[in-house]
């Protein structure tokens, strides 16, 4: 997972499907597959910051909202301060630079 920058360099967009996997649950002391939705949203956050372009989720309301939020607070970091307050865009998912394929049923 951690040098999953390095696929870059094949030319060819990279998917992640670690959601519920078993490494999350050995990670997380063996928990359940149900019970993994903190380690599969940190998977997919970690992906996303190492630049894959595609993300295969189990929950994908929760992982939309989780990625949203991380730009966000990824973002405010690089946001000029205007009368002492930070901006922050209303950015959609979508214009994410790494574009993250999730269920178009949101």
């Amino acid at each position: 997972m951690n040098g999953l920058a390095m696929l870059h360099g094949l030319g060819c967009p990279i998917m992640l499907g670690a959601s519920r996997k078993r490494t999350i649950g050995a990670l997380a002391n063996e928990a359940p597959a149900g019970e993994r939705l903190g380690g599969s949203l940190a998977f997919a956050l970690k992906a996303v910051e190492q630049g894959a372009q595609l993300l295969r989720v189990h929950d994908v309301r929760e992982t939309v909202q989780a990625l949203r939020v991380w730009r966000g607070l990824r973002d405010a970091a690089l946001t000029p301060e205007r009368n002492g307050a930070v901006v922050i865009g209303t950015s959609r998912i979508e214009s994410m630079p790494a574009q993250v394929a999730l269920d178009q049923r949101l």
